[in-house]
């Protein structure tokens, strides 16, 4: 099958450093597996070990948290209260797929249950409160479910009938959830409806590669959105990007770049290599890439990842203040000892000098 996509240079007028800021106040999670176990695995009918690591948004660097106790891991939300979900497979037979839920420190996974759904998972959403919506991709239909955060089990919503690929979720207030799918040659937004699952059309997405070199690297194909998250926190409108010059007419002519609603990991496919020697070589490229829904626009602002690990979900929050420095046990009786001793000496120099 031949793909036809272009993909357009960086907008005149758009940002440099100036945004770096707005990026670096998230955290960016990530599932990943080793590059080197993926086919042997697949060969072994084995779920492949998933890690839980972290993105750096300016360097595209990717850091291993930890090993998850789980397999064939595929997508990751938070929910309100700060907790981290993941839907996987269990390692031991018949690898029945669970939601599982993460330590964000140590990327350990504790099962909340079996999902009663297949592993075929493109991406799941915290739509609010114990809800997540999930998208189950399979090749007769695509199914949207609903699943319990605190028990695990699912109910079926609907089914889109779009049946593109890529497809990542994410929500947008008052129980709303958007789908990004690849369908007739672009990435296209529709809203799905709450109680049946039907698409509402949004906007096309056009691309912008904004890494300086990241499309240099992959043939013309499908850009997919495999997994994306909301960032809905009003004060940053306008504040995680810095958008196009308004007084530049050319600039304005291609559609004023202003806030950004989500953030997703974009995949492309990499160019075929004769002297392909490593798994890695078979690892396509991987984007992080910020959503103006207002806009239609998508902009690659970095290259993530590296040929040791594939990708897959996303997951964002605020980065979490640094705590002030408390003293330790010990530290807190050793000074309640030095000030007791210290009032003790002050109070006899006290009465020493009124009996003087």
């Amino acid at each position: 099958m031949l793909w036809l996509y272009s993909f357009v240079s960086p907008p005149p007028g758009f940002a440099g450093d100036a945004e770096l800021e707005g990026i670096a106040r998230f955290q960016y999670f990530t599932l990943v597996t080793e590059v080197q176990v993926i086919l042997k695995g697949e060969i072994a009918g084995l779920p492949t070990i998933s890690y839980l690591a972290t993105l750096d948004p300016i360097t595209g660097e990717v850091s291993k948290i930890g090993d998850t106790g789980h397999g064939n891991c595929s997508a990751l939300d938070f929910n309100p209260a700060g907790e981290l979900f993941v839907t996987c497979q269990r390692m031991e037979e018949p690898f029945e797929p669970v939601l599982v839920r993460l330590d964000t420190l140590t990327g350990m996974g504790t099962e909340v249950g079996p999902t009663g759904i297949t592993e075929q998972l493109s991406d799941i959403t915290n739509i609010g409160g114990y809800a997540i919506h999930v998208y189950e991709e399979l090749e007769t239909s695509h199914n949207v479910h609903a699943i319990d955060d605190m028990t695990g089990d699912s109910m079926l919503i609907g089914q889109p009938g779009l049946e593109g690929i890529g497809n990542a979720l994410f929500a947008w207030g008052d129980d709303a959830v958007k789908l990004v799918t690849w369908v007739d040659g672009a990435n296209q937004v529709y809203e799905l409806d709450a109680e049946t699952a039907q698409p509402e059309f949004v906007t096309e997405l056009q691309v912008f590669d904004n890494t300086g070199g990241l499309m240099a690297l992959v043939e013309e194909g499908p850009c997919l959105l495999l997994a994306a998250d909301s960032i809905m926190l009003e004060p940053l409108a306008g504040a995680i990007l810095a958008g196009l010059d308004s007084s530049n007419e050319s600039a304005t002519t291609k559609g004023a770049i202003t806030s950004f609603e989500a953030v997703a990991l974009l995949q492309m496919p990499i160019i075929e290599k004769a002297d392909v020697t490593t798994a890695g070589d078979f690892v396509p490229a991987r984007g992080l890439v910020f959503i103006d829904l207002d806009a239609g626009t998508a902009v690659i602002k970095t290259a993530v990842g590296s040929g040791d690990y594939l990708l897959d979900g996303l997951a964002v929050r605020e980065r979490i203040p640094a705590q002030v420095p408390t003293l330790s046990q010990w530290g807190l009786i050793a000074t309640a000892m030095l000030l007791f001793a210290g009032a003790l000496l002050f109070m006899r120099r006290r009465g020493l000098s009124m009996h003087g």
